[in-house]
């Protein structure tokens, strides 16, 4: 019985994206602008909460401990959550400028 509905779902869904690529041919700023800062966030959460997993992983084995073990532990962590964040501002940073180099000539 959903068979029908979701035939229909799929079918707009394709409609849609078709005439999406079609109409690619110079994607307007204001719609642009969104696309990139919906990505830039989606992939900063992605990548900080890597970017925590794999150093916090790295400081359970390297850093064993202590007090100054929990500290560094916390540190590397830390700096590889930085890290992922970091490498999404850059990449957010530069398809905004990209943008900007476009809509000005």
């Amino acid at each position: 019985c959903f068979v029908p509905l979701l035939d229909t779902t799929i079918r707009l869904l394709l409609h849609d994206r078709s005439l999406a690529m079609s109409d690619k041919a110079k994607p307007r700023s204001e719609m642009v602008v969104p696309e990139i800062w919906e990505r830039a966030i989606l992939k900063g959460v992605v990548s900080s909460a890597m970017g925590f997993g794999v150093a916090g992983a790295a400081s359970l084995i390297l850093f064993r401990g202590g007090r100054m073990g929990n500290l560094a532990r916390m540190g590397l962590t830390g700096f590889g959550g930085g890290w992922g964040a970091g490498a999404i501002w850059t990449r957010a940073s530069l398809e905004f400028e990209d943008l900007h180099k476009k809509n000005s000539k």
